[in-house]
């Protein structure tokens, strides 16, 4: 899916609230998110709309981005050269658009949305009346959250959906076998939103969480997991058993060996249709390093018998 992400003069704006630290503050994350962007540019294009853009009100004292381009000298007591090179980027790198803010406002209704591309407005504070799922905000987390969001609502098929998930979890690793992996996700693939949430929960949260545990007082992985799964309103968290579903014993690129995937999050199927609704998330961690969480199988439950996963 092809992200066209526009920026215009509501993007920085003033919100008549913080203060000239807080937003210089807000102004250097925002880096982090359009270094996401540029990581991921075959697939996210900045589009810059012109209309009153440099005459954006930025600080309480009225400077304007045109100020900050322009009068680097004056400035340069309140305004780091971090936060210039921002902004010039921003107008050298980015394609510009001529169109209104209501033209562009128009463009991200739903109409203009594909499994193929999508439409969002890059913004430092929330934009009122503006879909919040349409907007980026903040910071490299912000950009990765919208990714997501579009990810979950458009899977499109398995492998694309795999191979997605690749690129916008940084912190989750898939088992080797992807077509195995593509085999069995395609079974909960109209529950990708689901499948989402719990995957930006491993990503975002498991690590802090894990390191909690005992602090918390969940002193074993069981009591964890379902913790984890209740705090991020997931129905459940548990471990399969006694490591005797070959199904789980999973590869990894980067971690020698099999190993087994028995801890899983789960949404609990609807009673009206029992076995379409069932959704697992099968995992494991290496307790040494906990900077991957690895993914052995997403799919309705695991299968018994002899089920040799390949490398």
């Amino acid at each position: 899916m092809i992200a066209d992400l526009f920026i215009c003069d509501k993007s920085f704006a003033y919100n008549q609230i913080d203060s000239l630290q807080e937003i210089n503050k807000k102004i250097l994350q925002m880096k982090g998110l359009f270094d996401a962007i540029k990581k991921h540019k075959t697939d996210n294009k900045l589009r810059l709309q012109t209309e009153n853009f440099i005459q954006t009100i930025i600080y309480p004292d009225g400077t304007t981005i045109e100020d900050i381009i322009w009068k680097t000298q004056e400035l340069k007591g309140k305004i780091s050269r971090d936060v210039l090179n921002l902004f010039q980027s921003l107008i050298t790198q980015s394609k510009q658009c001529t169109f209104s803010y209501n033209d562009m406002i128009e463009a991200l209704g739903p109409e203009y949305e594909t499994e193929d591309e999508c439409n969002g407005i890059i913004a430092m504070n929330k934009i009122i009346k503006l879909d919040e799922c349409k907007q980026v905000l903040y910071d490299e987390k912000g950009f990765y959250r919208f990714r997501h969001y579009y990810l979950g609502k458009y899977p499109k098929n398995a492998k694309y959906f795999l191979i997605q998930i690749d690129q916008y979890f940084n912190k989750i690793k898939l088992s080797k076998d992807r077509k195995y992996m593509e085999e069995r996700i395609a079974e909960v693939l109209h529950k990708s939103d689901k499948i989402i949430k719990v995957l930006t929960v491993l990503n975002d949260s498991f690590e802090e969480e894990f390191k909690q545990k005992d602090k918390d007082g969940h002193y074993n992985i069981n009591a964890f997991l379902d913790a984890l799964a209740k705090r991020h309103n997931i129905d459940e968290g548990s471990v399969e058993g006694s490591k005797t579903k070959n199904e789980l014993l999973c590869y990894f690129e980067g971690w020698d060996g099999k190993h087994y995937c028995g801890p899983h999050l789960k949404y609990k199927p609807n009673n009206n249709n029992p076995h379409e609704d069932q959704l697992r998330i099968y995992f494991c961690w290496n307790e040494k390093d906990l900077t991957y969480i690895y993914i052995g199988l997403i799919c309705r439950h695991v299968k018994t018998g002899k089920i040799e996963r390949s490398k």
